[in-house]
């Protein structure tokens, strides 16, 4: 990545934004961003092309709109756009902030990005796509159901992590980067009981390899296969599927908020919204035929 980011560098003397994003990918992101791998990948690919020969002043607010419109013509998302241009002021205001350049605020104005609908699976459905799974991934998917936590995080599980007299578990929310202690509720901690063994860390560790899955993609679409289930659900909609089935049952979004990690409520809304849709196909059966 560096040697790309340096050919498209001018050797004039002062810094470009190559230079800059050069140094942001080995000071910054590769300790502190979990998106290290991503960050490298858009700069090579979208961004250096584009921008890597200028200087840091000619990155202005009007040059950045213009970047923008580049990226759509080269048939980026709107969600792609809006993430190499977040990416673009970071590298500015750490560089200002590491006095690499004059002390400026860089605001990107961001594209309308329309929300993707959420799926969730129905009690039905996961009743039968359990029921399908090998005895293998059982457990894992019906945990990630019932503490509507990620895969990974579920997937690096360990038991310094679980609070087996509290019935709980506190971790790093693997996005938020918050710490978040989720209620275990009785099957939940029946299934952490019955794969644990004092002799592994991990709660949930492959029995090939004593550590944790790498993925359990192909044993999810097996499940779902067996048990006749032709929508392209992915593991993650069980954690969709968790905080849908606990909102319609609850009516709280601040437990739904919790229990999933989100900064924000107005994230955890997007549920709300789904179980209108859901109520408004139930009450259908008011219309008598109106």
């Amino acid at each position: 990545m560096a040697s790309v980011i340096r050919r498209n560098a001018k050797t004039n003397g002062s810094l470009t934004f190559g230079d800059l994003a050069e140094r942001w990918l080995e000071d910054w992101s590769r300790h502190h961003c979990r998106s290290h791998g991503a960050n490298a990948s858009r700069l090579r690919c979208h961004i250096i092309p584009l921008i890597g020969d200028m200087t840091p002043d000619g990155l202005t607010e009007y040059e950045l709109d213009r970047l923008a419109g580049k990226f759509l013509n080269r048939g980026l998302s709107a969600k792609s756009v809006n993430n190499c241009l977040l990416l673009v002021s970071s590298i500015l205001n750490r560089s200002s902030r590491w006095k690499l350049i004059t002390k400026r605020t860089v605001r990107c104005q961001l594209l309308s990005v329309p929300e993707p609908p959420i799926s969730v699976l129905s009690e039905d459905e996961l009743r039968a796509v359990f029921k399908a799974a090998e005895i293998e991934y059982k457990g894992i998917f019906e945990f990630i159901y019932l503490t509507g936590r990620r895969k990974r995080e579920v997937l690096d599980l360990t038991a310094e992590q679980v609070d087996f007299h509290g019935k709980a578990i506190r971790l790093t929310a693997s996005k938020s980067l918050r710490l978040v202690s989720v209620p275990l509720i009785e099957p939940a901690m029946e299934i952490i009981q019955e794969r644990y063994g004092s002799a592994n860390p991990w709660i949930f560790p492959s029995p090939r390899t004593g550590m944790p899955y790498a993925d359990i993609r192909k044993p999810w679409r097996r499940a779902l296969r067996e048990a006749r289930i032709e929508k392209p659900y992915t593991i993650h909609h069980l954690r969709h599927s968790c905080a849908s089935h606990l909102l319609f049952k609850t009516g709280d979004l601040r437990l739904v908020q919790q229990m999933l990690g989100h900064r924000s409520i107005q994230t955890t809304t997007r549920y709300a919204r789904l179980n209108i849709e859901w109520m408004r196909e139930k009450m259908e059966v008011l219309s008598l035929g109106l």
